[in-house]
């Protein structure tokens, strides 16, 4: 794209100059000088400030050239409107041509705010020799007060030709634009605590050994070490802003608060946080480097409460419904086809004493009843063996998972409660379509607290007694939390531990700045050079923690009511229990089992509330 008047012409010395320029990135201005063509010519006779951002976005699909001459009238406008625009940065080479001598191109640049750190401005001046010099244009942020950088590229004239002092590339990149000299840059933090404000509050905070219990997150935690990263490599500091959340927007306005809105609206130039990467940011916001995966959920302590929400139990589990009833209707049939009897009591008790390998009284005579009864101790004590090693070996293998999703979650005893984060605050109250997560807000907003210490959003170290005691499922993203549950929990508790996701998605989240930020392709070079020599992952490494892992080689869980209760059905027989003939004592144990079962069940809804 050529910004020209009617009276501008390219000059031979100007077409030679060029053809000796060595760049790739002015490759494309040499066939425009040396052809006299360009894409698009742009006069600036006539008024261009009203259609300036049609123009440059014409048909351009990657890095162009804006040739632009400032001896023409309204050349002046054209820089302001690129600098109000942001259009002085890596995706537009600007060849700034001066042929006046007394050309004051250069006040009307400094006083350009917009220049930055990923401009790409060439400044060609004609001296009173006949010769041009090129300068390389940049400034590292003339918002926070830095200078206009101009630095001399290369001189052209007949006698000597082309004189380079650098190679313009090398320029451009960090080894030459990367040393701040402890300039300022604004800063924005997360941080949910009351009265910090100041610098040295959040440094002090960040310092912390124990910064989770002072209201620092681990993903700012983390995001703050990658941030200090790169104000060590390019030696600026930091003057930090405190937001007390990430996101939001005021009331029937488009209005963003909290860390979004602070970078949205350009009032600082980084933030030590990471984000959600959401389509609905991406107009308004730039992401770069994701490496912090954010995992959340409910935890809790695999319990008798849980178990109690399978109701019947396992006690007929080895065999199917079927194999029962067939194999006693068998027994009972064959029993009585035997002895020539008719179904009555007496064989029923005949069928349970060769279930049981106790015989048959009277024995039976004849050879072929005998081989039949045989064969069906025998067969009984086959089903015997194989239903007692099923029964003990899933005790032992303990493979019953809990609650598996949230649905089973929002159906259990269990009292929610959420870690006081506001990403948790918003899924609670934010407007959704999702069934389940409305089912879990149900849940929550109904339930109430037996103990004042304990509210609805709160921190691990208050709600761990009560996640150990198996009466409460927390939600908190898992990974800042495990390093504190594998100090208190003991090995037995780590196995019973049980995690369940969904509320929230899972993903990698990513460092937010503000739309076309100077210092975005800077900060990508700095961190993707970090994460291959280690830094990254040494930093997540030392912040991230992994889940405990179980100790035990087995564990036995105690088998519960439920789980025998068919058993206890089929003791009390047809009614009740004391038309039996049995013993003073059995008729203890048993009602003895039943006021525990009762009483255990009573005293864990009433502990729920």
């Amino acid at each position: 794209m050529t910004f020209h008047c009617n009276s501008f012409s390219v000059t031979s010395e100007f077409r030679d100059c060029f053809d000796e320029v060595g760049s790739y990135s002015l490759s494309a201005a040499r066939t425009i000088i040396s052809q006299q063509k360009s894409y698009k010519y742009v006069n600036l006779e006539k008024n261009v400030s009203a259609q300036f951002q049609e123009i440059l976005r014409y048909k351009f699909y990657s890095p162009s050239i804006a040739l632009l001459d400032v001896s023409c009238t309204n050349a002046t406008i054209v820089l302001e409107q690129a600098s109000k625009l942001k259009y002085f940065n890596k995706t537009y080479q600007w060849l700034i041509i001066d042929e006046n001598l007394n050309s004051n191109v250069l006040e009307t640049l400094n006083s350009t705010m917009e220049i930055g750190l990923n401009s790409q401005i060439l400044y060609i001046n004609k001296t009173e020799s006949n010769s041009y010099e090129l300068y390389d244009v940049y400034s590292k942020g003339r918002h926070i007060g830095s200078p206009m950088n101009i630095s001399f590229f290369a001189k052209w004239s007949y006698k000597k030709r082309l004189e380079k002092a650098n190679e313009l590339q090398e320029m451009r990149e960090i080894i030459h634009r990367g040393q701040f000299n402890l300039l300022t840059l604004r800063g924005v933090i997360v941080i949910d605590k009351d009265n910090i404000t100041t610098n040295e509050q959040v440094f002090k905070l960040l310092q912390a050994e124990d910064y989770k219990s002072v209201g620092l997150f681990s993903m700012i935690k983390y995001a703050s070490e990658l941030v200090k990263v790169i104000s060590d490599r390019l030696n600026f500091t930091i003057d930090y802003r405190v937001t007390r959340g990430w996101a939001g927007r005021l009331q029937n306005t488009s209005y963003r608060l909290g860390l979004m809105g602070v970078v949205q609206r350009g009032e600082v130039d980084i933030a030590a946080s990471p984000s959600f990467l959401r389509i609905s940011r991406i107009k308004d916001l730039d992401f770069y480097h994701q490496s912090w995966i954010f995992e959340a959920g409910f935890i809790y302590v695999y319990s008798n409460l849980v178990k109690h929400k399978s109701g019947g139990g396992d006690f007929l589990a080895p065999f199917n419904h079927n194999v029962w009833i067939f194999s006693l209707i068998s027994f009972i049939f064959i029993i009585a086809k035997g002895n020539q009897m008719v179904i009555t009591d007496s064989v029923l008790l005949q069928s349970v004493a060769v279930i049981c390998q106790q015989g048959l009284d009277p024995a039976p005579k004849k050879p072929a009843i005998r081989i039949v009864v045989f064969s069906l101790i025998l067969f009984s004590l086959l089903m015997y063996n194989y239903y007692t090693s099923s029964v003990v070996g899933g005790l032992i293998s303990n493979n019953d998972p809990g609650i598996k999703d949230l649905e089973e979650l929002a159906k259990s005893r269990l009292t929610l409660i959420f870690e006081d984060i506001g990403y948790n605050k918003v899924v609670m109250t934010e407007p959704t379509n999702r069934s389940i997560v409305m089912k879990i807000r149900k849940k929550f907003f109904s339930q109430s607290y037996t103990s004042y210490e304990l509210d609805g959003y709160t921190t691990l170290s208050k709600a761990i007694s009560y996640i150990r005691a198996g009466t409460h499922a927390y939600h908190c993203e898992f990974i800042p939390h495990y390093d504190e549950i594998a100090k208190i929990f003991d090995p037995n508790e780590i196995c019973n531990l049980r995690t369940i996701t969904g509320l929230l998605k899972h993903e990698t989240l990513a460092m937010v700045l503000t739309k076309k930020s100077q210092y975005l392709e800077m900060f990508k070079i700095i961190l993707t050079r970090a994460r291959e020599v280690g830094i990254v992952k040494r930093e997540l490494k030392r912040i991230q923690n992994s889940r405990p892992k179980c100790q035990g080689a087995l564990t036995v869980s105690p088998v519960a009511m439920a789980s025998v209760l068919n058993a206890f059905i089929i003791l009390m027989g047809k009614s009740d229990i004391f038309k039996m003939e049995v013993s003073h004592f059995e008729k203890f144990l048993i009602l003895f089992s039943w006021c525990y079962n009762f009483i255990d069940y009573c005293w864990t809804r009433n502990f729920l509330g």
